[in-house]
């Protein structure tokens, strides 16, 4: 296998999507892990003493905070790659509104 041959075969906007995807993903599969492993204790906790619920949700809110944050990493690094190109920057942007508006609404969903 020659590595040489491979990356200078590969399209640089495949290694950009790649790590697109790559952001977006472990940032949201870092904050599930994160909500369901507060929830839980969260849970336990408050069948033993009530009060407990309402003081650790700022936690699940900074699990939640952490998918945001890789949104918005990836948002930045879409719409600097729109400085050459500004019809990508167009494109890629209502992508971007849609991903921030789908996480605004788990944070809502999530609260109440």
């Amino acid at each position: 296998f020659d590595f040489g041959w491979f990356l200078t075969e590969t399209s640089p906007y495949m290694w950009a999507n790649l790590g697109v995807g790559l952001t977006i993903s472990l940032s949201v599969v870092g904050a599930a892990w994160g909500i369901f492993t507060t929830g839980s204790s969260i849970i336990g906790g408050g069948v033993k003493a009530p009060r407990i619920r309402t003081k650790n949700l700022i936690s699940i809110i900074f699990c939640e905070a952490v998918a945001i944050y890789g949104i918005f990493t990836t948002g930045s690094s879409i719409i600097g790659g729109g400085v050459k190109a500004p019809r990508i920057r167009t494109k890629n942007l209502i992508s971007i509104i849609f991903c921030e508006a789908v996480a605004i609404y788990g944070i809502f969903t999530t609260g109440s």
